[in-house]
Order: structure tokens, then sequence, then C-alpha cells
């Protein structure tokens, strides 16, 4: 196990990495949130710390990306961080989710693995890479749903006046 020392300087080391490709405002599970990376860690830490449990990973830390159409639903990245045996954290994996604006159904959500941090996607890229999903599942819906089916309409057995 880490000191609280070595998990807040390997996340500082992540949060400039987050902060260079556009991510701020981090909601972190478990409790704890913060205006970047590593005051989100340290939150959620402290929160550890003052309940006497150990952190528990993996720790998953979430930050909005954009509203992405013009009907408004919202991107939301997730970043699955876990232990590292020679820098304490590392980022494993990445979901991107968008979700509808009205109801926050999902709408459509991709899952990237992170080998290193410059693995990690631009906020940018990250909206382009849900959009291009999000439009290739409506037009695969839209091919789906909108074949015309060939329907003969039965004769009505009213009653004749």
């Amino acid at each position: 196990m880490f000191t609280m020392k070595e998990l807040l300087t390997a996340a500082e080391e992540l949060a400039e990495k987050m902060k260079e490709k556009g991510y701020e405002y981090f909601n972190i599970k478990y409790g704890g949130t913060g205006s970047d990376f590593k005051t989100g860690i340290a939150s959620y830490l402290h929160n550890a710390n003052f309940n006497n449990t150990e952190p528990i990973f993996p720790i998953f830390a979430s930050s909005a990306v954009a509203a992405t159409s013009p009907d408004n639903p919202y991107t939301q990245a997730t970043f699955k961080v876990g232990e590292d045996a020679q820098k304490s954290l590392r980022v494993d994996a990445m979901s991107i989710s968008m979700y509808e604006c009205y109801d926050g159904a999902l709408r459509t959500s991709l899952e990237l693995h992170i080998k290193s941090p410059d693995d990690i996607p631009s906020r940018q890229d990250a909206v382009k890479l849900i959009e291009e999903k999000w439009e290739k599942l409506r037009q695969d819906n839209r091919k789906k749903w909108n074949n015309p089916v060939t329907v003969t309409p039965k004769k009505s057995k009213g009653r004749k006046l």
C-alpha cells in the first residue's frame, strides 16, 4: 500500500495530463469532488482517511465532456483508476457515454483501454468519437426500422347501412 503523499504525487502527475487534455471538475465514486483530478482524488482519499477505511480500487472519476448536439444530450467521460506497483496510480480504461438531457437515458457509450496517460483522447476528440458512434447507431436504426413493410389492408367487416 502506498502512502497518501505518494498517491497525491501520482494524482498530481495524472491531473496535469488530464488538464492538458481538457478534463476538469471531477466527481469520484464513493465520495469526492474537485475542480481538477488531483483535488477530486485528494477529496476521496481524505474521506477514506477520515472514515478510517482504505481507498477502494479501482477508483472511478467522472468528468463532463460536452453537450454534443442540437437536442443537447450530454457526454460524460469516466476514468477507471487502478493501483500501479511503480507509480501508485494508473488509468486503465476510459468510458465515454452520451445521455439524453431530458430523462438521463443512455444513448450510447464507448470503452477505451488506456495504456499510458498519453493515450487519453482530448475532450474534443472524445466528443468526435462518441458522436461518430451515435451517428452510426442512428443510421443503423433508421435502416432497421424505416424499411417499408408490405402489408395489404384487410377489408372492413363493419356493418353496412
